[in-house]
């Protein structure tokens, strides 16, 4: 039995007393330690991503710039003329160190790039099998008659209407004060298909019927073809079955189009 069982208890009492007042303490520091904790890592986070990203972006994309590769017959006319009057081939091609990849330019331009307003003048050419399409002209009031004419070919789904890569060639084209026209495959820069026949990249006889026509009209004027993607595609087969004579073609430009269009295909797909 205790001598003084009063100070006992008042001992006990001061123990707990100091203890609620330990766990209150470190409850509250708790409180404001653990806030700063997370928006320092969040901070650090952010400047990580801020930091890092961008930086890692701007040495892939240097370290990956490169010249244009060229392949042609070394000391060849072809390759000497190029490298005369296309300077840009002779440069180190440095892409935008926001955007350095190739799948995610396409998507940036065909999203954010806007297409120029061309004052184009429609003309409706018919054959024989009663389809038809549209070709638009684009050419100055005082053009010349014997002034270049380019022809643009675009890719697949491609017009007049809608193809950045297509319109601001031609804004090029006509600031030279020479025409360009832009060829509409069956069924699209609106015109309707009139029977089943549509477009393929094998099938050129409508691009060889208008170089005819635009040919019969300035007989003067030096015609050159240009072709994107699948346009590039009909216009090397046009190309693939006649000779220089027969072409009517002065030259010809293809952009981008697949050597194996199989290969390509299946690369899509997957």
């Amino acid at each position: 039995m205790p001598s003084n069982p009063k100070k006992e208890l008042s001992l006990i009492t001061a123990g707990d007393v100091f203890g609620n007042c330990c766990c209150r303490t470190l409850l509250s520091s708790a409180k404001t330690i653990f806030p700063v904790i997370r928006l320092t890592i969040m901070l650090a986070y952010i400047g990580a991503v801020i930091v890092v990203l961008p930086t890692s972006l701007w040495l892939y994309s240097r370290i990956s710039s490169k010249k244009p590769q060229i392949y042609a017959k070394v000391d060849g006319s072809l390759l000497v003329r190029v490298k005369n009057n296309v300077p840009a081939v002779q440069k180190v091609y440095r892409k935008p160190w926001w955007c350095p990849f190739g799948d995610v330019q396409t998507i940036v331009n065909g999203t954010l790039r806007s297409c120029p307003s061309l004052p184009f003048v429609r003309e409706l050419i018919e054959f024989a099998d009663g389809g038809a399409l549209g070709i638009d002209w684009l050419y100055a009031d005082d053009c010349k008659e014997d002034a270049p004419i380019v022809l643009f070919l675009p890719g697949i789904t491609g017009s007049s209407t809608d193809c950045s890569y297509i319109l601001y060639p031609a804004q090029e084209v006509y600031a030279r004060k020479w025409r360009a026209i832009v060829y509409n495959p069956r069924g699209l820069g609106g015109v309707q298909l009139r029977n089943k026949i549509a477009y393929n990249s094998a099938r050129h006889d409508d691009v060889a019927e208008v170089i005819e026509r635009v040919h019969s009209r300035y007989p003067k004027a030096k015609i050159i073809g240009c072709g994107f993607s699948m346009g590039g595609m009909v216009l090397w087969n046009y190309l693939a079955t006649r000779t220089a004579e027969s072409a009517v073609l002065s030259g010809a430009m293809i952009v981008s189009a697949p050597f194996d269009p199989l290969s390509t295909t299946t690369s899509l797909e997957v």
